[in-house]
């Protein structure tokens, strides 16, 4: 998905949203907005909700806004993580700590 870091799940979109909720959740991350139909969430780390996560996440993740966008394909769904306002490069790096933080929950 053209440099975009991604996580998949072998779950159909549906299953997949109540897991990626789930771990959220299990992160205790404050989601600021979603949109089922639309296949979106969107979380402000720099939200005072979200200052105890300072302990996990780097200060270069705690400063910004993402955007949580699943994509249904063939029997799985792949969640791309976008970093809004951001450099390329910058949002390569935070993208793939936080989608690690949300993959060890599955472990």
């Amino acid at each position: 998905m053209g440099g975009n870091v991604t996580l998949i799940f072998p779950l159909n979109f549906k299953e997949t949203w109540y897991q990626l909720a789930w771990a959220l959740d299990e992160l205790d991350i404050t989601v600021n907005d979603k949109d089922v139909s639309a296949g979106t969430i969107y979380i402000n780390m720099d939200d005072d909700k979200n200052q105890h996560l300072e302990k996990i996440f780097n200060e270069d993740i705690m400063e910004k806004h993402y955007q949580l966008l699943l994509k249904s394909s063939n029997k799985k769904t792949v969640v791309l993580l976008n970093i809004i306002g951001n450099s390329v490069e910058q949002d390569l790096n935070n993208s793939q700590l936080f989608l690690s933080r949300i993959h060890s929950i599955f472990k």
